[in-house]
C-alpha cells in the first residue's frame, strides 16, 4: 500500500490555503527553492497587472499555541540575512494545520521589531525562532496589500518598480465633498500641467489621473487648505494654503498653477521618482518667473534642497544656486546650495558650496541672514576638519545675530570645535552652556562626560553618563565604551590632572628599558596620564601575563585609547569573547562596531592574517570566516550606533 508521508501532505495543505487567502485574480507562481522561496505573488487590479508582487516563504505545522493568536516556528538565519537584501519584500508564512490558519510577518518588518539578543543570535547560530501574530485570511487581503505598499516605500526597496506615480488633482469651492464636474479653471491646470510634465520628459514616472489615483491633491479655496491624501502611505497632511489666491483671477490660476508643480515635485520625490523631481525642480527654478516672488516657493524651499541631495544630484543643486545668487535671490540661494551638506560633499563641492557662502557674507547687508551664512559656513568648515576656521564664523554668527547666545545647538557645535582643537575646559564650559539652554537634539551629557573623561576627572564622567542614562537617551557605541573606560580608570587611577607631556616623555623612557621591568615605568607613566595610549601598547600585554583574571580589562582599555592602532582593538574584542554576561556582550558589539566604523579596510586584513594563521593557511577556510566577521561587524554598527553623534555635539 502507498504511504505519503505527513510532510508531503502538509506542504500540500499549506500551499492551497496560500492560494486561496487571495483574490483569485491575483497570479501565484512557485519559485525556485534554493533558497527557502515558495512562492511569488503579482496583485491584478481591474484585470490588468500591476508592479506590486512579493515573495514568499511557506512552512507548515501540525504544533499550534494555546491561544491561537500567534506561533512560533525555526527559521534559517542564512536565509533571513538573505531575505533581508532583497529589493523584493519577503513573507514569511506559517500555516497552523491544527486551527487551518495562515499566519504571517515581513521580513523588513521582523528585522526592525528585533530585540538586541534576537538581533545578535540571528547573526551567531544558525536558526532562530520567530513569533509571527498577523493572520492572514481569505477575504482579508487589503491589509497585506496596504503593508505591501508601505514596504516598498519605506523599507527602502526601489520604488519604480511601482511604474507610474497617478496623482489625481481637486479644487472645491466649499468644506463638502460633494463630486462636480471639472471647471473651465481646473480643466486649464490640466492642461498645462500635461504641458508641462511632457516638457520636463516626466510624463512617464507622472501621470495625471483622476481615478484610480495614487495620490490625491485637494485645494480648498473656501477654507484656504489643501489636502494630500496616499493611503498606500498612510499619508494624509491637511496644510493652510501659504498664499491668498483665486481661481478666477488670471494671476490666481497661475499661481495655483505653480503651486500644484512645487507639490507634484515633492509628490515625485517621496514615491522615489528623484530623476523626475529633479527635473521639474530645475524647470520651476529656471524658467518660472513668479518662483522668485511667490510665498508657496518659500513654504517649500527646504524641499527643493532635499530632493537633490536625495538624487545625489548636488552638483546640480550647486549650479542653480550660483545662477540663484548671481540673479540676486541669496535666500533661495542658500537654501537651495544645502542640498551639498545634505548629500555629503566632496572636495570640489565642499569647496564650491563654501565660496557660494562666502560670497552670500560679502553681499548680503540684512545682518541676521550675513548671521545665517557664518552660521552655515561654520558648520560646513566644522564638517570636514577646518574646526579652528569654523570658531570664527560662529563668533561672526552671533556678532551678527545676538539671538544665537541663545540657542543652544550654536553652544553645543562651538563646544565640539573647541574640544577637537583641545581647549576642552572651555569646551566643557561651552557644553554646560548648551545643556542650560535646553539642547535635546545631541546627547549633551555623554558629551559632558566625554569632556570630563579626557580633562581626567573619571568619577565626574561616571555621574553624567548616569545622568544620560537617566534620561533614557540611547547610547552609541563609542559612548557605551567611554562609560565603562571612565568608571575602569577611576577605579585604578583615580582622578587626576593630566600631565600629557611627561606621561609621553616616561612612557619614551619605559620602553627603552628591558622587557621584563618595563610594567612598573610604564604603569609611573599611566598615574601621570592614566589616557596615555603610547604607554598602553605594551602595558596591556604586560599587565595581562602578570594579573590575567582582569586581561580583558587591560586589553579593551588599549583597544579604547588606541583607535587607530587595530591589532590592539582586534585583542581587545579577542579578550572580551569569553566573557559572559550583557554587560559582556554590549561591549563587545559596541568595540566591533567602532572598529568598522573607524578602521574597515585594517580590520578585514588583521582577520585574515589571523584566520589564515587559526586555519592552518586553508585560504578558503580563511576567507569565509573572514567574510562573515565582516559581516557581523557592519551589522553591529548599524545596530549599535542608531544614534550616533560626534564629538562635535550634532549627528
Amino acid at each position: 500500500m502507498l504511504h505519503r508521508p505527513r510532510e508531503h501532505v502538509l506542504e500540500e495543505e499549506s500551499r492551497r490555503a496560500f492560494d486561496n487567502a487571495f483574490p483569485s485574480e491575483w497570479v501565484v507562481r512557485p519559485q525556485n527553492p534554493d533558497y527557502g522561496l515558495d512562492a511569488e505573488v503579482q496583485i491584478f487590479k481591474n484585470q490588468t497587472a500591476t508592479h506590486l508582487r512579493f515573495l514568499a516563504q511557506l512552512k507548515g505545522t501540525d504544533s499550534s499555541s494555546k491561544s491561537g493568536k500567534s506561533i512560533k516556528y525555526r527559521f534559517s538565519c542564512r536565509h533571513l540575512r538573505y531575505y533581508r537584501d532583497s529589493t523584493t519584500p519577503v513573507m514569511l508564512v506559517v500555516y497552523d494545520a491544527k486551527r487551518k490558519i495562515l499566519f504571517y510577518n515581513w521580513v523588513h518588518r521582523i528585522f526592525d521589531e528585533l530585540t538586541r539578543d534576537e538581533w545578535l543570535s540571528l547573526h551567531s547560530q544558525k536558526t532562530i525562532t520567530l513569533q509571527l501574530r498577523r493572520k492572514l485570511i481569505p477575504g482579508q487581503h487589503q491589509q497585506a496589500e496596504k503593508e505591501l505598499r508601505h514596504l516598498y516605500f519605506q523599507a527602502g526597496l526601489h520604488p519604480t518598480t511601482l511604474g507610474p506615480l497617478k496623482i489625481g488633482l481637486k479644487i472645491s469651492d466649499s468644506s463638502q465633498n460633494t463630486s462636480r464636474s471639472p471647471s473651465p479653471e481646473q480643466a486649464h491646470l490640466n492642461r498645462a500641467l500635461h504641458q508641462w510634465l511632457s516638457s520636463t520628459n516626466s510624463n512617464q514616472s507622472i501621470i495625471l489621473e483622476q481615478h484610480e489615483a495614487d495620490v490625491t491633491i485637494e485645494i480648498n479655496l473656501n477654507d484656504k487648505r489643501i489636502i494630500l491624501n496616499h493611503p498606500g502611505l498612510d499619508i494624509h497632511l491637511d496644510l493652510p494654503i501659504p498664499f491668498e489666491t483665486s481661481p478666477n483671477a488670471e494671476n490666481g490660476v497661475k499661481e495655483l498653477l505653480l503651486f500644484f508643480k512645487l507639490i507634484i515635485s515633492f509628490l515625485a520625490s517621496i514615491a522615489g521618482f528623484t530623476e523626475a523631481a529633479r527635473n521639474m525642480l530645475s524647470d520651476l527654478i529656471t524658467r518660472e518667473e513668479q518662483l522668485h516672488s511667490t510665498p508657496a516657493t518659500y513654504f517649500l524651499q527646504p524641499i527643493f534642497a532635499s530632493l537633490f541631495a536625495q538624487s545625489g544630484h548636488a552638483s546640480d543643486a550647486l549650479d542653480l544656486a550660483d545662477f540663484l545668487l548671481n540673479s540676486g535671490h541669496i535666500d533661495a540661494a542658500t537654501m537651495l546650495a544645502s542640498a551639498a551638506p545634505m548629500q555629503g560633499m566632496n572636495f570640489v563641492q565642499a569647496q564650491r558650496y563654501r565660496r557660494l557662502l562666502k560670497s552670500v557674507v560679502e553681499t548680503e547687508t540684512f545682518p541676521k541672514r550675513k548671521a545665517v551664512a557664518h552660521y552655515n559656513l561654520a558648520n560646513s568648515l566644522r564638517g570636514t576638519g577646518f574646526h579652528r576656521e569654523a570658531i570664527t564664523h560662529y563668533v561672526q554668527a552671533a556678532k551678527f545675530d545676538a539671538e544665537y547666545y541663545s540657542r543652544s545647538y550654536w553652544w553645543g557645535e562651538f563646544a565640539g570645535c573647541l574640544y577637537l582643537t583641545n581647549r576642552r575646559r572651555l569646551a566643557l564650559f561651552y557644553y554646560n552652556a548648551a545643556k542650560d539652554t535646553g539642547e535635546a537634539s545631541a546627547p549633551i551629557r555623554a558629551l559632558i562626560a566625554d569632556t570630563l573623561l579626557h580633562l581626567g576627572r573619571f568619577t565626574e564622567a561616571i555621574k553624567s553618563f548616569d545622568e544620560h542614562i537617566a534620561a533614557k537617551n540611547y547610547f552609541s557605541a563609542e559612548f557605551a565604551l567611554k562609560n565603562w573606560l571612565a568608571a575602569f580608570l577611576a577605579e585604578k587611577f583615580g582622578n587626576v590632572r593630566r600631565r600629557i607631556n611627561e606621561a609621553l616623555r616616561a612612557a619614551q623612557k619605559a620602553y627603552s628599558l628591558p622587557i621584563e621591568i618595563q610594567l612598573p615605568a610604564l604603569e609611573a607613566a599611566l598615574h601621570l596620564d592614566p589616557l596615555c595610549s603610547y604607554a598602553w601598547n605594551n602595558y596591556a600585554h604586560l599587565k595581562s601575563e602578570a594579573d590575567p583574571e582582569n586581561r580583558p580589562a587591560y586589553w579593551l582599555a588599549a583597544a579604547i585609547l588606541s583607535p587607530w592602532d587595530i591589532e590592539a582593538q582586534v585583542n581587545g574584542f579577542a579578550a572580551l569573547q569569553a566573557e559572559k554576561g550583557e554587560g559582556a556582550t554590549i561591549l563587545r558589539g559596541a568595540l566591533l562596531a567602532e572598529i568598522h566604523r573607524i578602521n574597515a579596510p585594517a580590520l578585514r586584513e588583521e582577520l585574515r592574517k589571523r584566520a589564515l594563521n587559526d586555519s592552518g593557511g586553508d585560504t578558503q577556510e580563511a576567507e569565509r570566516r573572514v567574510q562573515w566577521m565582516m559581516d557581523f561587524a557592519q551589522q553591529a554598527e548599524k545596530m549599535v550606533t542608531v544614534h550616533r553623534f560626534d564629538a562635535s555635539g550634532r549627528s
